[in-house]
């Protein structure tokens, strides 16, 4: 057992869970966890966008400037139950939006640089089949999709 937490922009009421992404949620893990990069790309700032090529990108430098928190579903304030209620989670289109930066730029997808490290780890084997369906099945109706060889 344990607290779990969940990375919440106050300012635009929207989340992310750590689940959702392929890892795990204590304080912790959140420290040690691969997939907490993605925060780095809701963070990016920059002002350079008529020569930027990222800016296409729904997700990429949204939360620059705005109140983020950490919250575990003990704090008091109760913000964890209002998530589910109020707040939109970004999680999976997040990792959509990376993993057409990661195919585009790296030729690489999300679940090459996290799948076989955390994206699966320590899940039974039909929880396993499950999120990878969950995960293709959003993927694959993206419009720029690209199928994996």
């Amino acid at each position: 057992m344990g607290q779990y937490y969940f990375v919440v922009n106050l300012t635009k009421r929207e989340y992310i869970n750590a689940w959702d992404l392929g890892g795990v949620a204590k304080f912790s893990e959140w420290l040690l966890n691969r997939q907490t990069g993605v925060i780095i790309w809701l963070l990016r700032k920059s002002d350079d966008y008529e020569r930027d090529y990222f800016k296409d990108y729904k997700y990429l430098g949204r939360w620059a400037g705005d109140r983020i928190v950490l919250i575990g579903d003990y704090d008091s304030s109760n913000l964890v139950d209002e998530l589910y209620k109020s707040y939109k989670n970004i999680s999976v289109d997040l990792v959509m939006e990376i993993d057409d930066y990661l195919h585009n730029t790296w030729k690489l997808c999300y679940e090459d640089v996290f799948a076989y490290e955390g994206f699966f780890k320590d899940l039974e084997e039909e929880k396993k089949l499950a999120r990878l369906a969950q995960y293709s099945d959003a993927h694959s109706k993206r419009p720029n999709a690209h199928s994996k060889k």
